[in-house]
């Protein structure tokens, strides 16, 4: 058996960051970084008359999905968008309780596969309890039962992780 003909060398062509170009090197200075996190710890903006839009986004697409079943990437990014869009911004405007309810929603939609009964309980059950933290005004990471309410929805995520085959530990 012969060895195989190695192939002739290739030409490595490096191609110009045209992004590094128009942006620079280097980062921010300190002021600016200060100034920015100033404004973000001191904002007074009222985040919940957003936080109730993308709730009523996330109901609307999870009832719609309970009449008319959809599957696939772009029905679960439709119910993705809202749970990241209140992932992202409840932490800035000091609910960071909304944040960490909403991430472990997205890392949930972000694992299934399928839009089943089971996996619209999930998301109901997550849009239940971001809505009461909004109705309450919970600022800050809440008490022990907000603390429970997030243990609960992790928990629930498990079980349909198992159920569905989905867990790590296959």
């Amino acid at each position: 058996m012969s060895k195989p003909t190695p192939h002739p060398l290739k030409k490595t062509v490096t191609v110009p960051n045209l992004l590094k170009k128009k942006t620079g090197e280097g980062g921010c200075c300190d002021e600016a970084v200060d100034k920015a996190q100033k404004l973000i710890e001191d904002n007074d903006i009222d985040f919940l008359p957003a936080a109730r839009d993308l709730l009523d986004m996330l109901a609307a697409y999870a009832a719609r999905y309970r009449t008319e079943p959809a599957a696939g990437e772009a029905a679960v990014f439709k119910l993705l968008y809202p749970a990241m869009q209140l992932n992202a911004q409840g932490r800035m405007f000091h609910y960071p309780l909304i944040s960490d309810l909403a991430d472990v929603l997205v890392n949930f939609l972000e694992n299934i596969e399928v839009l089943n009964r089971d996996a619209l309980d999930i998301v109901d059950a997550h849009h239940t309890a971001i809505t009461l933290i909004v109705k309450k005004e919970i600022r800050g990471f809440g008490g022990s039962a907000e603390k429970e309410m997030y243990d609960d929805l992790v928990r629930a995520c498990r079980r349909y992780y198992r159920k569905y085959g989905l867990d790590d530990d296959e």
